[in-house]
C-alpha cells in the first residue's frame, strides 16, 4: 500500500507521524481537526481492502469492537469506509509494547500479576458483550505511560459462537492471513475448531507465560513444528522465582483441552488477584488461599448435575486485624444463609464450617468428612468502608476449581453484596431455582449503616460464643447497631435470640427475658417479614412463653419456607414437636439438621436427647458413642449418655457419664442429672448433698427448678418433685416443655399433682 505523508489529511484528521506497521496495516498519530484531540489511526492493507469479503468482515469486526468502552480496551472511536479508503479511528495510547519488554526478560511477578489481572478484566468486558479478540498477543497491548494496560487491534474479534473456517484460519505455514498469530493459537484454533472464551483465555495464557519467564512456552522453526508442540507437548516448567500459585494459574491457562481452562476471563482475573494477595502479606501457608492445581477438568454431566451439595469454608480475613474477625466470619454466615435457603442444595451450616478455620487438610478429605461435592472459599478484606471478597468454587473430589471472582463493594452496600456472591455460586453449580428463589436473589436490599451492621456482626460473633458473658456482650452489641439503625430487624432478631439463649441457658430468670424477647422478635418482624430468622425466633418465643402450639407451628413453617437450610429452625421445630408426642417428625426435622451441621455440638446433641425422648435408648447411646470419638470434652454428649444409661439401668455407667459431665461443666443441668444419677443408685447422701446446695444458690439466683425436681424425683419424693415442676412451669423454665414425655419423670406420672402441670401447660 502507499504510505500516507506526514502534513496530509485523511478525511477530517491531520496525519502528524507514522507510529509502525502491522499485518493489518500502517498506524498514524494523527489530530481530529474538529474536536482538536490526537488519535492513532490503521490504514488498512490494500490486500483487505480490495478483498470485498475480507473488507466486509473487517468492517463488521470493527463495529463490533467499536462497542466496547472498558479502561482496558483501546476504544475505536471510528470507522471511515470509501472506495479508495479503509482506516480505523482509535484512542490514542502514549507508552510502549508489551512486547517490547518481556522479549528474554522475564518481568518482576508483581507486574506479571498486576498486567495479567488488568488484561482479564478488559477480556471479559468484551466476552460479557458477546465479543472475542482471537489475536491476544504482547504486541496487542500496550502498556500506558500511567502504567495502564490497553488492548488493542480488537480488528479479528468475532462474535461468540461463530465457525471458525478454513478460510479464516490457517492457509500454510508463511501465510499472512492466519485469523491469529501461531505463537499464540489454541489448539483448537489449529484444527480450525471453533473459537470461544477459552480461546483467548489460552492467548492470555501464552502471554503471561511469556511474561514471567521471557520466553515462549511452544517453539517450532516452522508452523508445522510449532503446531506439533502446541497440540502435543507440555510447556517447560516456569523459572523458579515464579510463585507455584502463578504457575498454576498460568498452566491452566494452557490446558489442551479447552474444558480444562478458566472458562470465563473473570475467573482468571479472581485467580490471579488471590496470588496477589498472597504477595501482599497474606498468609501464604493457608491452603484456603492458594491457587488448587486441577488434576481433570470436570465432565458436563458432573458440572451441571452432579453438584447437589456444598460447603462454605471460613473465608480469610485479610485485614492484617484479628479483631476484624467477626467481620470474616459474618460474611461466612451470610453466604451460608443465603445459599442454604436454596432446596435443592443442601448446605453445610456454620457451626460445622467454622471448625475448618485455618484447617491445613486437603479439600478432598474435608470433602469426603462433610459428605459434600463442592467448596466455597475465598478472603475478605475491609478496610474503611470498602470491603473486598474474593471466592472460588471447588469441586473438592477432585479439587477443580470451577469458578472464581472478587468483588469490591462499600460496606452500604453489603447486603447486596453477600446476594450477588451467592447468586454467583448458585450459578456455578448451577443448580435450578424455584421461581420463588430466583425472586428472591433479584430482590435487593435496603442499603446498610455501615456503624450499626459492625456492631451488628460483633453481636453475633459473642453470642456463638455460647457463654453467659458472650450473651451479655452480644445484648450490648445488638442494642448498639439498634440505637444506631432502629429499623435494623437483624439486630432485633439477635436481641431476642440472645435473651432467649440466656433464659435457656439458666444464665438470667426466663420469666424476665423470654418476654423480652418477645418485643424484639415482634419488631423484627414488622420491620421485615422475609427475615427467616425473625420467624424462627418468634416461633421460639411464644413456644416457650405462652406454649402457643398453633402459632409456633405457623412461624416454624414460615420460617422454613423462607430458608429450607436453617438448621436453627430445624432444631428448634424438632426439638418442639419431640416434646409435644410428634416424635417421628420432630426426630426427622433433627437429623436432617446434624445432615446440614454434622460437626455441631449442640446439634448431635439434641439429636441424642430427640431419640432417648422418644425412648430409642440405644440409638441415643450408639450416637453419643460415635460423636465422643471427635468431640469427647463437650458435657451435654456425657449427660446425654448418663440419662439414657439411667433409662436402661445402668446406674454405675449413668453415674460415671454424669461425673464427667459435671466435671466438664458445673451447671444446673449436670448437677441435677448428677443428683438423680446419685439418688437412683443408693448414694442418697451424695444426691441430697447437691439438692442443698441447688436450692440454697436458688434463693439468691435463678438455678432450674426443673433439675431440681428430677433430683426429688430420684429420691422418691413426690409431692416435692411435682411442687418444683409447677414452679419450672411457672418460671417458664425451657426443660420443663418436655415434661409430657421425658423418661425421668415416670416415677411421678401417677402422682395427682402431676397431671395438674399437665392441665396447666395444656397437654390434657
Amino acid at each position: 500500500m502507499t504510505t500516507i505523508e506526514t502534513g496530509s489529511r485523511l478525511g477530517e484528521f491531520a496525519v502528524l507521524d507514522k507510529l509502525g506497521k502491522g499485518g493489518m496495516g500502517e498506524v498514524y498519530l494523527a489530530e481530529d481537526l474538529q474536536l482538536g484531540r490526537k488519535v492513532a489511526i490503521k490504514v488498512v492493507a490494500d490486500r483487505l481492502r480490495t478483498d470485498d469479503e475480507a473488507r466486509e468482515r473487517l468492517l463488521e469486526e470493527a463495529r463490533l469492537a467499536s462497542a466496547l468502552n472498558h479502561p482496558n480496551i483501546c476504544t475505536i472511536y471510528q470507522v471511515v469506509s470509501t472506495d479508495d479508503e479503509l482506516y480505523l479511528v482509535m484512542e490514542l495510547v502514549e507508552g510502549t509494547v508489551l512486547r517490547n519488554s518481556i522479549y528474554g526478560n522475564p518481568l518482576p511477578v508483581e507486574t506479571v500479576l498486576a498486567y495479567g489481572i488488568e488484561i482479564a478484566s478488559g477480556l471479559g468486558h468484551a466476552h460479557q458483550n458477546g465479543i472475542l479478540h482471537r489475536d491476544l498477543k504482547p504486541g496487542n497491548v500496550m502498556i500506558g505511560i500511567d502504567g495502564r494496560v490497553k488492548i488493542l487491534d480488537f480488528g479479528l474479534a468475532q462474535r461468540q459462537g461463530t465457525e471458525v473456517t478454513e478460510a479464516t484460519t490457517i492457509h500454510h505455514a508463511s501465510s499472512n492471513d492466519l485469523a491469529g498469530t501461531p505463537l499464540y493459537m489454541a489448539p483448537e484454533q489449529m484444527r480450525a475448531g471453533r473459537a470461544d472464551t477459552r480461546t483467548d483465555i489460552w492467548s492470555l495464557g501464552v502471554v503471561l507465560y511469556q511474561c514471567a519467564s521471557g520466553g515462549h512456552p511452544f517453539k517450532g522453526r516452522t508452523f508445522m513444528e510449532l503446531a506439533a508442540e502446541v497440540l502435543k507437548e507440555t510447556p517447560a516448567p516456569l523459572p523458579p522465582h515464579v510463585p507455584k500459585e502463578l504457575s498454576r494459574v498460568i498452566m491452566r491457562c494452557l490446558s489442551k483441552e479447552p474444558s480444562g481452562r478458566y472458562q470465563q476471563a473473570g475467573e482468571v482475573r479472581a485467580a490471579l488477584e488471590v496470588v496477589q494477595l498472597l504477595l501482599e502479606g497474606a498468609d501464604a501457608t493457608d491452603p484456603h488461599l492458594s491457587i488448587p492445581e486441577p488434576e481433570t477438568r470436570l465432565s458436563d454431566s458432573v458440572t451441571l448435575h452432579g453438584i447437589r451439595s456444598l460447603a462454605v469454608l471460613p473465608l480469610t480475613n485479610l485485614s492484617q486485624d484479628p479483631q476484624q474477625e467477626y467481620f470474616s466470619d459474618g460474611m461466612t454466615e451470610a453466604l451460608i444463609n443465603i445459599l442454604a435457603r436454596i432446596a435443592a442444595l443442601r448446605v453445610i451450616s456454620r457451626t460445622t464450617a467454622m471448625r475448618y478455620r485455618g484447617s491445613v487438610q486437603p479439600l478432598p478429605e474435608i470433602a469426603d468428612e462433610l459428605r459434600v461435592d463442592a467448596v466455597v472459599e475465598g478472603s475478605v478484606a475491609k478496610a474503611g468502608n470498602q470491603v473486598r471478597i474474593t471466592v472460588q468454587l471447588v469441586h473438592a473430589p477432585t479439587d477443580t476449581p470451577l469458578w472464581a471472582e472478587s468483588y469490591t463493594r462499600e460496606l452500604k452496600d453489603i447486603f447486596s453484596l453477600q446476594t450477588e456472591v451467592a447468586k454467583a455460586i448458585a450459578q456455578g453449580v448451577r443448580v435450578k431455582l424455584t421461581p420463588k428463589e430466583q425472586k428472591d436473589f433479584e430482590r435487593r436490599e435496603t442499603s446498610v449503616n455501615p456503624q450499626a451492621h459492625k456492631a451488628y456482626l460483633k453481636g453475633r460473633h459473642c453470642r456463638n460464643l455460647i457463654t453467659g458473658e458472650g450473651f451479655t456482650k452480644a445484648i450490648e452489641y445488638a442494642q448498639q447497631a439498634i440505637d444506631i439503625d432502629p429499623e435494623n430487624a437483624r439486630a432485633h432478631s439477635l436481641m431476642a435470640e440472645t435473651f432467649l439463649l440466656q433464659g435457656m441457658y439458666g444464665f438470667e430468670r426466663p420469666r424476665e427475658v423470654f418476654p423480652r424477647a418477645k418485643r424484639h422478635a415482634t419488631t423484627a418482624l414488622t420491620i421485615s417479614d422475609a427475615l427467616a430468622e425473625a420467624h424462627s425466633t418468634w416461633a421460639w418465643a411464644i413456644q416457650l412463653m405462652d406454649l402457643d402450639r398453633r402459632g409456633c407451628e405457623q412461624e416454624y413453617e414460615k420460617a422454613l419456607e423462607l430458608n429450607p437450610g436453617h438448621e436453627a429452625t430445624l432444631m428448634r421445630y424438632g426439638s418442639y414437636l419431640t416434646g409435644i408426642g410428634r416424635q417421628g417428625e420432630g426426630i426427622a426435622l433433627l437429623k436432617k439438621s446434624i445432615e446440614l451441621d454434622p460437626l455441631s455440638r449442640i446439634m448431635n446433641a439434641i439429636y441424642a436427647y430427640g431419640l432417648y425422648l422418644m425412648r430409642d435408648f440405644e440409638g441415643c447411646i450408639a450416637h453419643c458413642d460415635t460423636v465422643l470419638e471427635w468431640e469427647s470434652e463437650y458435657w451435654w454428649f456425657h449427660w446425654d449418655l448418663g440419662e439414657a444409661f439411667l433409662a436402661t439401668n445402668r446406674g454405675t455407667d449413668a453415674v460415671k457419664a454424669h461425673e464427667r459431665a459435671y466435671g466438664l461443666s458445673r451447671n444446673a443441668f449436670t448437677a441435677g442429672a448428677l443428683g438423680r444419677a446419685y439418688a437412683l443408685a443408693g448414694e442418697r447422701g451424695k444426691a441430697e448433698a447437691i439438692l442443698t446446695k441447688m436450692i440454697e444458690q436458688s434463693e439468691t439466683r435463678y438455678v432450674s427448678p426443673y433439675f431440681i425436681a428430677t433430683i426429688y424425683v430420684g429420691l422418691g419424693h413426690g409431692d416435692k418433685a411435682v411442687k418444683w415442676l409447677a414452679r419450672a412451669w411457672n418460671e417458664r423454665d425451657s426443660w420443663v416443655s418436655f415434661i409430657n414425655v421425658n423418661p425421668a419423670l415416670d416415677p411421678v406420672r401417677d402422682h395427682p399433682g402431676f397431671d395438674d402441670v399437665l392441665r396447666e401447660m395444656d397437654f390434657i
